[in-house]
């Protein structure tokens, strides 16, 4: 009986291809066809398969150390930050009122965060709420004219509505009514909603850099320095109506 063979122009590209998948030390086993085999690159000459793939290798390696020092240099950012906020945390465990949280964090976002300007806008601000005379009564709702209409709402008031953190530019009305004086040149900004129970407020931080604040930035650090905020002015809250 004849032996049926193959013959050699029946043999696809694709069965090379998977035979070489299957079996990747075939060049190592038959040195010989490296000197057959050619692989354009890029111009009308050719470079051999192995210097393509020495070109390959480095270019890996080359992705691969920059990779490495991305993440080298984020591994010090966060280990910097966790620094930052342990010595932001016990400055403000000290703090007796909400002016000195204010003062604290004004002094420490600017040196430790590289901020231009901050704010923080608790509501109502726990040790400065207004305070109404016993003999205050509210006015009958007929006493008040049906087409008075209800004030509309600012864009601070919009703000205090955050539920996550919100990094980018801001409108020249939101930095003027969050920042007042310190407005100037700033090009970026962190909000960061304090959420605790009955207080809503915001940590306001802004930049002149228009880089130092992005949407796509981590938030993990001002979520974490919102929940310290918050503790700190509920703890004064609580302590204020002791």
């Amino acid at each position: 009986m004849k032996r049926h063979t193959v013959p050699d122009d029946a043999i696809t590209e694709a069965m090379a291809v998977a035979y070489l998948d299957r079996h990747p030390d075939l060049l190592l086993h038959h040195p010989e066809l490296l000197v057959k085999m050619d692989v354009p690159h890029g111009g009308d000459g050719a470079v051999s398969l192995v210097e393509r793939q020495l070109a390959l290798l480095r270019e890996q390696i080359a992705q691969e150390r920059q990779r490495l020092a991305f993440l080298v240099e984020r591994a010090r950012e966060y280990e910097s930050l966790s620094e930052h906020l342990h010595e932001l945390t016990t400055k403000l465990i000290l703090a007796r009122s909400v002016k000195h949280v204010q003062d604290i964090l004004d002094v420490e976002l600017r040196i430790e965060f590289g901020a231009e300007a901050v704010a923080l806008l608790p509501s109502p601000p726990p040790d400065e709420a207004p305070k109404h005379a016993p003999s205050q009564t509210p006015k009958d709702p007929q006493e008040i004219a049906p087409d008075t209409p209800a004030a509309a709402p600012t864009d601070i008031d919009k703000l205090l509505e955050l539920d996550h953190c919100q990094c980018g530019p801001l409108n020249p009305d939101q930095y003027a009514e969050l920042f007042g004086s310190q407005v100037e040149n700033l090009r970026s900004a962190a909000l960061i909603p304090l959420r605790a129970p009955k207080m809503h407020g915001l940590l306001a931080i802004a930049s002149h850099d228009p880089d130092r604040f992005t949407p796509d930035m981590g938030t993990v650090a001002l979520e974490r320095l919102a929940d310290i905020i918050g503790a700190k002015l509920i703890e004064l809250a609580l302590s204020h109506h002791d």
